[in-house]
């Protein structure tokens, strides 16, 4: 399939990886971008998805029972329905690259239909395995003692050697909390992970990141392969970001003239995009528009309400600060789309999943 975006604006990253707005066409064939550049032409025309809302005033310790261990009580037809949701969700808002540290893992059926929605999404996605303290009883809370009952590996390895899933998409990682386990233990797990070439290793890092740095220090664990995620605990984007940059001046009676590089909205931009794409060790082909890389393109309206006059003067400034979802008229996803015209468009669900759903498209 071949699709021409035919005179857009095009953020192109320099050798400094540099944004430059450029106003050029985009040619996609076989999933890639074939050529950028002037007057082409062509011959071819989340697993908890269902709680979301229920945890608004919620401190983190109620949030652990009310939702983080709910997905023990999800149908196979719910973690399908969750994670197609979620990941259609991330299609709808622009997002073509997504690690998700997945929670569903109280079943090897659980674990493949979450691979399996994945997949049927069309997003391209690493898929974090996670090994989860189950629950036995809600009422009194009672935990399942064992995170690593036979078939928790046993699964991990099936999937390891299956994939990776949807036409190269979706591949497969590794998430751990329980950093408290004998170290010898943990070390032992990562070594076995690694050997099935998983490339991303994923803990949380919410509560404590500081404590999770040390922990994973202390063990020998930190590498390229290593990713906290929620890894900041005050830190919620690039405004905050000024605010505390501003404040730490201000305490010392001094008022800020510029704003530092890594404090510009390019650098912003490139925190969700390059390096994102370093940070989970994925192909070198993505995260940049450039000839010969996988086609994943978020085309935004530049007209509409929220974006003009800001989209005409600075681009990035207007993706970063004023642009919302209903912005993203197309999202591509190597090479094909996933949503058009503001809505997603209709998925084919992975022949594994139809016995569970009972259902081959989804609209």
């Amino acid at each position: 399939m071949n699709i021409l975006l035919k005179n857009d604006v095009v953020l192109i990253h320099d050798t400094e990886s540099h944004v430059v707005p450029t106003h050029m066409s985009i040619l996609i064939e076989n999933g890639k971008i074939a050529k950028i550049g002037s007057d082409i032409e062509t011959s071819d025309g989340v697993e908890q998805t269902q709680l979301k809302g229920r945890h608004a005033n919620e401190q983190v310790l109620e949030y652990m029972v009310t939702g983080n261990l709910q997905s023990c009580q999800f149908s196979l037809e719910d973690v399908f329905y969750g994670q197609l949701a979620a990941m259609l969700e991330g299609i709808a808002a622009g997002t073509t690259t997504v690690v998700k540290h997945v929670h569903v893992t109280c079943s090897p059926d659980h674990a493949k239909l979450g691979v399996v929605a994945t997949a049927s999404s069309g997003i391209r996605s690493v898929f974090c395995y996670t090994p989860i303290m189950g629950v036995k009883k809600f009422n009194p809370l009672r935990i399942q003692p064992n995170p690593f009952k036979d078939w928790v590996m046993q699964t991990f390895h099936q999937l390891a050697d299956k994939g990776p899933f949807g036409e190269g998409r979706v591949t497969l990682g590794f998430a751990f909390d329980l950093l408290l386990l004998p170290p010898e233990m943990i070390r032992g797990l990562f070594t076995q992970v690694k050997e099935k070439g998983v490339k991303t290793i994923t803990t949380h890092g919410s509560v404590s990141l500081g404590k999770v740095v040390q922990s994973l220090k202390s063990l020998d664990l930190p590498d390229e392969s290593t990713v906290i995620s929620h890894g900041g605990e005050i830190s919620i984007g690039l405004q905050n970001a000024r605010n505390t940059f501003g404040e730490y001046h201000m305490k010392q009676g001094k008022l800020p003239r510029t704003i530092p590089e890594n404090l510009s909205v390019e650098a912003a931009f490139n925190l969700a995009i390059i390096k994102g794409v370093e940070a989970v060790n994925t192909s070198r082909n993505i995260g940049r528009l450039a000839e010969g890389f996988e086609a994943n393109i978020v085309v935004f309206d530049a007209l509409s309400p929220s974006m003009v006059a800001a989209a005409q003067h600075d681009p990035v400034a207007a993706i970063n600060l004023h642009s919302t979802s209903a912005d993203i008229d197309t999202v591509i996803v190597d090479g094909i789309i996933r949503k058009e015209g503001g809505k997603v468009l209709p998925v084919a669900v992975d022949d594994a999943a139809q016995e569970a759903t009972d259902e081959a498209i989804i609209d």
